[in-house]
């Protein structure tokens, strides 16, 4: 007893790590399950051929063959896929020798044989061997019909040496092994399917999980940043020493050098989303790679490199139809890795387009620089999330390998190009092809042109009534400071309810600056309660969601709920001016 139980523990643990594919245990149990009910027919057949001297050697080989098999499954569990071939051709070549060297030849128990072959062929092994036993069982049943027609042949019900009660068993044996096959075989698929259904739905609701989850991130990550970038705009803004701006100064870019990587990290776990599309908003391609360039030039000056920028005359007033964030992201993840990793040595960037037709361009951008190079081997893979050159190169200059797979990311979404040449300590250039379709038409004034001139814009909203509807105590500290520089004084409420409550007081707003992440109600149903109230007693309030979070479906279904606009956190305060300044003009 305890000798049983060890080798159903041997056998067991080899079962476990051989065999975890749920597939291939059914594809055992088949096999072993046939081996077993041949070795019964095979033992019922043996006295009967006794007298056969072609066949009973064969019967003997069979049955010695079957406890071969017994022993290496048993064994090695692995070894199933190659058993199973060869059992099956030696199951084969009995039912060839039957049928053409035995007096039963051609009846019912062979070919109920020949079907289970072909079952076990096509469940055991692939369509492959399948297919072969067919086209080989049928060409021989097409060959036996044609020896019956000339007399050489006959056909039987039953084996003529077999007596009625052992053809019997053999016959109900073999249907029991058909729709022994059938059975599990059927289970398995089904579970299968079941199975995918319910991992489908998992995967679902991990999807919306993980959408929730970043989205709760983002608001808890850039929401403070939002206050202390903020913050360091007020500060840069009043009276203070050279020694003291210089101090928020580097606040500021510490402060934006952090959302610089947080922002890396949550577009790469968004990159897969459908809701990422690219915009379609006029812009100057020349102005945005200038003033991507001249907002990286500190870094640069900082290092001591030296950086060159050279648009083609032709591309100067050149106007396209596209989405500028997201080539200011390109332009300024390649070029912040060349500053970053050029120790000494010059950067320089140039801008071409080549011109298809008259409504479409393809855009050039080559970055170059003379850093620290990267290895022919690892050129493919620094485009891979997580990826530099080698880990020591992550210790000497930080960063989380992200940059240049959204970028790559980015630039699929264009339907363009990104190729790189690059000599090991010699230096590196991206070259970008990106198409774009020329834009006819007016560009935005001179005015907005050069908004970002000044930190924040000199601007009176005096009489506009504003509701800040905000929980966290440090941004509604903020808020309150940068309004009151634009002569507002805002009503608090510090979540959804108490926005509802102003409402039902009677309280009315020309701008609703609606968080959308709040307790107990949060900014989604706030806004679809007021503007349901609105619908019942008139007025309508210019509501913007401000809100740090980074859900692309949300923000893409913001209109849906109510709100008029958007604006993410951490933001400049000349954008927050500009969506005032809409709503006061609506």
């Amino acid at each position: 007893m305890i000798g049983l139980s060890k080798l159903k523990e041997n056998f067991k643990e080899r079962w476990d790590k051989e065999l975890p594919d749920s597939l291939d245990r059914v594809i055992f149990i088949l096999f072993v399950a046939s081996l077993v009910l041949s070795l019964i027919k095979l033992f019922i057949a043996f006295p009967l051929y006794l007298d056969n001297f072609y066949i009973i050697p064969v019967v003997v080989l069979a049955i010695v063959f079957c406890f071969i098999l017994f022993y290496i499954l048993y064994k090695a569990p692995r070894h199933l896929l190659f058993l199973t071939k060869w059992g099956l051709i030696w199951m084969a070549a009995y039912i060839f020798l039957i049928i053409f060297f035995s007096p039963d030849r051609i009846n019912f128990v062979s070919i109920q044989h020949m079907f289970i072959v072909i079952m076990l062929a096509f469940y055991g092994i692939n369509r492959f061997w399948g297919i072969a036993f067919s086209g080989l069982f049928v060409l021989t049943i097409m060959v036996y019909i044609v020896g019956v027609e000339t007399g050489r042949f006959t056909l039987t019900i039953y084996p003529e040496s077999f007596p009625f009660y052992s053809a019997f068993i053999i016959v109900f044996l073999n249907f029991v092994q058909i729709v022994f096959i059938h059975f599990l075989y059927n289970r398995t698929l089904t579970n299968t399917v079941r199975d995918m259904r319910l991992l489908n739905q998992q995967l679902e609701d991990l999807v919306s999980a993980k959408s929730n989850f970043l989205s709760t991130m983002s608001h808890e990550l850039r929401t403070p940043l939002n206050s202390v970038i903020g913050t360091a705009y007020l500060l840069i803004e009043s009276d203070m020493d050279e020694s003291q701006r210089k101090n928020i100064q580097n606040l500021r870019f510490s402060a934006e050098s952090l959302l610089i990587v947080i922002n890396d990290i949550l577009d790469f776990s968004k990159m897969d989303s459908k809701y990422i599309q690219l915009e379609s908003i006029p812009f100057s391609p020349g102005e945005l790679v200038e003033n991507v360039f001249q907002g990286m030039q500190q870094k640069a000056t900082e290092k001591s490199l030296d950086m060159f920028l050279h648009i083609k005359e032709h591309v100067q007033n050149l106007k396209v139809v596209g989405d500028p964030a997201r080539l200011t992201q390109i332009v300024f993840n390649i070029l912040g890795n060349a500053i970053k990793f050029t120790p000494i040595g010059r950067i320089s960037v140039r801008l071409d387009v080549i011109r298809i037709n008259e409504s479409d361009m393809m855009l050039i951008i080559e970055i170059a620089d003379t850093g620290i190079g990267i290895d022919t081997a690892m050129q493919e893979k620094i485009f891979e999330p997580f990826t530099q050159a080698s880990t020591s190169t992550n210790r000497q200059f930080g960063g989380t390998g992200l940059g240049l797979a959204i970028v790559q990311h980015l630039v699929n979404l264009h339907k363009g190009k990104i190729s790189l040449t690059s000599q090991l300590g010699r230096g590196s250039q991206f070259r970008l092809e990106l198409p774009y379709k020329l834009h006819v038409g007016e560009m935005p004034t001179d005015l907005e042109k050069n908004r970002n001139q000044k930190l924040i814009q000199d601007k009176s909203f005096a009489g506009m009534k504003l509701l800040l509807a905000e929980d966290n105590q440090m941004s509604v500290l903020f808020m309150k400071q940068l309004l009151a520089k634009w002569d507002l004084e805002p009503e608090i409420a510090f979540d959804g309810e108490e926005a509802i409550d102003l409402i039902r007081k009677g309280h009315r707003f020309d701008v609703i600056l609606m968080d959308i992440h709040m307790p107990r109600v949060n900014g989604l149903e706030a806004v679809e309660f007021i503007r349901e109230w609105e619908s019942q007693h008139g007025g309508r309030a210019h509501i913007i969601a401000l809100t740090a979070s980074v859900s692309d479906k949300i923000i893409s279904e913001l209109n849906t709920y109510g709100f008029d606009d958007y604006l993410g956190k951490p933001f400049n305060p000349n954008d927050l001016q500009h969506k005032l300044e809409q709503a006061e003009n609506k």
